[in-house]
């Protein structure tokens, strides 16, 4: 939908059954697409922050700090559903960040433990959890930190988008369900926020039919994300 058929039909729509939520989800397939506002051409292309993730990554996993990515593959014409803005560009989750990264704590730390039951499904939920020692908890569950984006992936969970971006846990650090996918940014690079914002999107749940069938116990990339768009100024997180 164009914005100017948004905002000409807007009360129609809003009195539409499961109109508000209905809105929701179309103002945010927008943002995502870079449609609810003007591009400013003067910001730095996409192409640049991607560069410097790519090098970022490249001397991490030199340093042996983080493992080479399998799942690292370049975009091919079929995955590309449509126009992005100029700057935009296309890319995969992989290509950006860690998938399910595993945490290097001390054993007798203390730590956050969130079960399933814990995960939000609405925005700007408070994260509730669970206090335990590290040494309880690192093993049989799923590792996140403070700044990880987590999903569900089993159903209903899935469906309902039980998603959330991961805040204020004890020492920063923390686990929890296994039916979890975790997403880490690199160094802060990418703004986590937008990253959620993307797997709460209608575009997004429209796979999920799909990945229901094919997302098992591992983060299967190629076909979760189904390629994030980029904006330099919605991603940077000092922006």
């Amino acid at each position: 939908m164009k914005l100017e058929t948004f905002f000409k039909h807007f009360d129609l729509l809003a009195e539409a059954p499961n109109g508000v939520q209905k809105l929701r989800e179309l103002i945010l397939d927008l943002a995502v697409r870079g449609k609810l506002v003007p591009q400013d051409a003067n910001d730095e292309p996409a192409a640049v922050l991607l560069e410097r993730i790519k090098k970022e990554k490249e001397r991490l996993v030199k340093e042996g700090k983080v493992k080479k990515d399998k799942l690292s593959q370049s975009i091919i014409a079929e995955e590309i559903p449509y126009k992005l803005p100029t700057n935009w560009q296309w890319t995969k989750l992989c290509e950006i960040g860690l998938i399910n990264p595993r945490n290097e704590v001390d054993d007798s730390k203390i730590a956050s433990f969130i079960p399933m039951n814990l995960i939000p499904q609405s925005y700007n939920k408070e994260i509730r959890y669970e206090v335990r020692k590290w040494a309880d908890i690192k093993k049989g569950f799923t590792h996140f930190a403070d700044g990880d984006v987590v999903l569900a992936k089993i159903t209903p969970c899935f469906q309902n988008r039980k998603s959330t971006v991961i805040y204020g846990l004890k020492n920063s650090v923390g686990a929890g369900t296994t039916e979890l996918h975790v997403y880490r940014p690199i160094n802060n690079l990418i703004n986590p926020e937008y990253v959620l914002l993307y797997l709460k999107s209608a575009e997004f749940m429209v796979f999920q039919n799909l990945l229901v069938l094919l997302v098992k116990n591992e983060f299967q990339m190629n076909t979760l994300q189904k390629i994030l768009s980029l904006s330099h100024h919605l991603m940077n997180k000092n922006a």
